[in-house]
């Protein structure tokens, strides 16, 4: 189990994005272009990522003179190991230097969005319920099906994201946010028989997510699965950037 576990443990996108910007730190700007491929260091693994979006106003001399406001980051084709995000994108707002005896670079909010490969889903669900397997077409329609007994059929799903109402994990457990999985029609063979509205569900609960980080969407998409969320605040200690 260690090669699928490994897969459903990949960097968090504010580690990712934290690495990106200690390499602008110490690389010069004009060297983060679009297209430019590179590797980054999270946790002692390699990162590798190539990429789509970077505002040459992150540039650690420019932060230091004031407020940046609105900044837009991306990267794609992410790989670690055998692993892989197609793209990360960030969002960040009110990005600013707070200067102290520890300086630090705090933005807050952030959204993130994430693009994951559909092969992503049969590892996820052999680790939430080992008797199923599943995909995403290319026409974006997620299925599932009993892992051993393919040939009964496949159930085409949708995705409904619940999310906490208040509270913290603490005080409230019941609000824990949770994926809904809704059968939406079984197809065996040429045969597709679609299931009412009022059919019940699966809930899958989500786990407390590092750094703050809060999921707020879902959606199957061709050949991949789309995420979004958002952090309230994220800081990086200017100390740990390397020097220049």
């Amino acid at each position: 189990m260690t090669g699928p576990l490994r897969r459903l443990r990949p960097p968090h996108p504010l580690d990712v994005l934290s690495a990106v910007w200690s390499t602008a730190a110490a690389t010069p700007v004009a060297w983060l272009v679009k297209g430019r491929r590179l590797t980054v260091n999270i946790d002692g693994a390699d990162v590798s990522l190539t990429i789509t979006d970077f505002d040459p106003r992150m540039d650690i001399l420019r932060l230091s003179v004031g407020r940046l406001g609105r900044v837009e980051l991306g990267a794609c084709d992410i790989e670690w190991a055998d692993n892989r995000i197609d793209r990360l994108t960030a969002v960040l707002h009110d990005v600013h230097l707070k200067p102290s005896v520890r300086p630090e670079l705090v933005a807050g909010p952030v959204h993130l969005t994430a693009d994951i490969p559909a092969d992503v889903v049969p590892v996820w669900l052999a680790s939430k319920a080992p008797r199923l397997s599943g995909d995403i077409d290319d026409d974006g329609v997620a299925r599932i099906w009993l892992a051993r007994r393919p040939h009964w059929g496949r159930l085409e799903i949708d995705a409904r994201l619940e999310r906490s109402t208040s509270g913290t994990a603490t005080d409230h457990p019941a609000d824990h946010s949770a994926l809904w999985l809704h059968p939406r029609a079984v197809v065996r063979g040429r045969r597709r028989l679609r299931f009412p509205a009022w059919t019940p569900g699966y809930r899958f609960p989500l786990p407390e997510l590092p750094h703050g980080l809060r999921v707020t969407g879902i959606e199957f998409a061709p050949g991949r699965l789309h995420l979004s969320g958002d952090v309230g605040q994220w800081r990086l200690p200017v100390t740990s950037i390397p020097p220049l």
